[in-house]
């Protein structure tokens, strides 16, 4: 039996996608960042495009941690153009913490950071990335999904007492006034097991931060 080509009964064949050759492919520009493998950061893409940028547990590292086993300047990444490649080079130092640095599994005192790295800094484990524009865009998908209710798009529990653990320690340490204010929908076992519930949460969480 002869095979029928399926093309035949197509009403419009497959457009071609048109290239511009001026265009730069972003999957060429990968930039450094660590990447949130474990800990209260999970999946968070941190850009690394400053000089430098350190990491602990004090109110003034440019990555904060709430992590009692970081210390406060735990560790320094220090980037550097190279002027023959134009490629970012970057290099991490231990800055003279309590329980140590470790990239790829050994305690270190500085060494540079390849593509894929793993780095422990107390309870938290980055890895090393270059990362390219669809890259950076994925891994901010992921924190998002991991971080926001799907629902509503307000922070989960576990994200919303880390944000909150952050700004208080801010407060505190700045001497300013910090407080919490708490909402609750009145009625809302009226209306529970119909499809208004979930309406009411999706409107609640849309319009309640811009008020």
């Amino acid at each position: 039996m002869p095979i029928q080509n399926i093309n035949e009964d197509e009403p419009e064949a497959t457009q071609l996608q048109p290239t511009n050759k001026a265009v730069k492919s972003p999957q060429k520009e990968r930039r450094p960042a660590l990447v949130s493998l474990r800990g209260e950061l999970m999946a968070v893409p941190i850009p690394l495009e400053r000089d430098e940028v350190i990491i602990g547990r004090a109110i003034e590292a440019d990555v904060r941690l709430n992590d009692s086993r970081a210390s406060r300047l735990h560790a320094r990444i220090s980037s550097e153009l190279d002027p023959e490649t134009r490629q970012t080079n970057c290099r991490i130092t231990d800055l003279g913490s309590t329980n140590g640095t470790l990239v790829n599994g050994e305690p270190i005192t500085e060494v540079p950071l390849n593509d894929g790295d793993k780095i422990v800094i107390g309870e938290h484990l980055f890895r090393f990335d270059l990362l390219d524009e669809i890259d950076r865009e994925f891994q901010q998908q992921i924190h998002r999904l991991i971080a926001h209710d799907e629902l509503t798009g307000l922070l989960t529990s576990k994200s919303f007492f880390s944000e909150l653990r952050r700004e208080a320690a801010r407060a505190e340490a700045d001497s300013r006034p910090f407080c919490v204010l708490m909402m609750d929908l009145d009625h809302f076992k009226e209306v529970n097991g119909h499809l208004w519930p979930s309406r009411w949460q999706q409107d609640a969480g849309r319009n309640w931060p811009h008020h």
